[in-house]
């Protein structure tokens, strides 16, 4: 791999990184109803204010070994977590776009939606605020990209409604923000991806429910679907054009 190359992926990692801090304090603080400007950072457990270097991505959560240099408590591994997937989806981003305005669109997506995956697995709920910034940004995807909007929106339509359908046969059974955030991916990535992603979607909450119940032991417990659809939506805008490829190319 030639010099320059390593040294931009090194640079969209730290980026993606630094993008990752900025998620995790939107995972805290839109749960929390806490403007996500207003104010330093904190710790969530002493409300010790923290200094410009406690910021560094990384760096600060290794230093500390995972604990809150002021009051000692361990911090979630939540925050490494956000800071290094952050990171490794840039760089994937940028491998497979390359450097230009839909890879910066892509990445805002991914951000937002791990701060949707997230904040839904801790707390049951997806944010309307959250949820226009997705989409507006789909859109600009679209925009750029010289893609019929109307049919997109249509397909977004499409593959949103069985889930508001289910949801009305069957009360509690999904959440309205699962519906949104598949409205807003189908709108980006078009029928057939977009279908691929329901599939997928499915598939690991299929997996994750039977965890839930081997581990709880209790049918009725519930479980986040977003983390869900988040992770099927890593998986189409990587590998979603050869999966469907593949799937054709089976009929032809």
């Amino acid at each position: 791999m030639h010099i320059n190359n390593l040294l931009m992926l090194i640079i969209i990692f730290i980026y993606g990184i630094c993008f990752g801090s900025f998620a995790s304090v939107l995972i805290y603080r839109i749960p929390n109803n806490i403007y996500f400007i207003k104010g330093r950072s904190f710790c969530p457990h002493c409300k010790s204010k923290l200094k410009c270097i406690d910021l560094i991505p990384l760096y600060s959560f290794i230093k500390n070994k995972s604990t809150c240099k002021y009051c000692g408590v361990k911090i979630d591994n939540q925050y490494i977590i956000v800071e290094l997937l952050s990171g490794i989806i840039f760089t994937m981003i940028y491998i497979k776009f390359g450097f230009n305005l839909l890879s910066v669109l892509y990445s805002l997506i991914s951000i937002i939606i791990i701060v949707i995956g997230f904040i839904d697995y801790n707390t049951f709920n997806v944010y309307d605020n959250t949820i226009f910034i997705l989409f507006v940004i789909c859109l600009g995807v679209l925009v750029i990209s010289d893609i019929n909007i109307v049919n997109h929106l249509l397909s977004g339509f499409i593959l949103s409604l069985p889930l508001y359908i289910i949801t009305k046969l069957y009360q509690d059974s999904l959440g309205f923000g699962d519906i949104e955030i598949i409205f807003c991916l189908g709108v980006l990535f078009g029928f057939n991806q977009g279908f691929l992603l329901f599939f997928i979607s499915l598939v690991f909450g299929c997996f994750y429910g039977f965890y839930i119940l081997y581990k709880n032991h209790n049918s009725s417990r519930h479980f986040a679907f977003g983390p869900c659809i988040c992770c099927a939506y890593f998986v189409v805008l990587f590998f979603g054009n050869n999966i469907v490829d593949y799937y054709f190319n089976l009929f032809i």
